[in-house]
């Protein structure tokens, strides 16, 4: 689970979904446990994080305690005004949309590091670097989140979908 799922649910999706475990890679740290990635969004050097959820996805979690266990966190942290966490629905509604193409991370930092694109895959990660790749993610960014739900919005769906 990411840094915004609840705590202790890990690889609860993953495991109810039948996925197989990730194979252990010799050499390649794993990530770091979900509450120690949750602890960063509060922390005293927080990112920005600005996530759009695929309406899809919210559904797809059905209406048991998982499902209602998930949108109630990201209620909280979309509520939380310690962090720096947006969060966004993409709604089924926007039809074919810029992030058709899969889930992906865009990676700002402060100065002196450049942008990059994160995506994951099964076994692995690919990072995007080249300026010309990261300014067409960007790009792909801003057209997803002006075809979603505005924030407000947003928050208010999740809230009817505990309802």
């Amino acid at each position: 689970m990411s840094a915004m799922g609840p705590p202790g649910e890990g690889p609860t999706i993953p495991r109810r979904a039948g996925w197989p475990p990730s194979p252990s890679v010799p050499g390649r740290p794993g990530r770091p446990p979900v509450r120690g990635r949750q602890a960063i969004l509060n922390g005293q050097d927080r990112p920005e994080l600005w996530a759009v959820i695929d309406e899809a996805a919210l559904l797809r979690l059905g209406d048991g305690e998982m499902m209602r266990e998930q949108v109630q966190h990201l209620i909280d942290v979309a509520e939380d005004t310690s962090n720096s966490v947006t969060i966004q629905v993409l709604g089924i509604d926007a039809g074919l949309h810029a992030g058709v193409g899969g889930p992906f991370v865009l990676l700002d930092f402060d100065e002196g590091m450049n942008a990059l694109v994160y995506i994951e895959t099964d076994t692995d990660g690919l990072y995007l670097v080249e300026a010309s790749e990261v300014e067409r993610y960007r790009k792909l960014l801003l057209h997803i989140q002006v075809a979603a739900m505005k924030p407000p919005r947003s928050l208010a769906y999740l809230k009817d979908m505990l309802t």
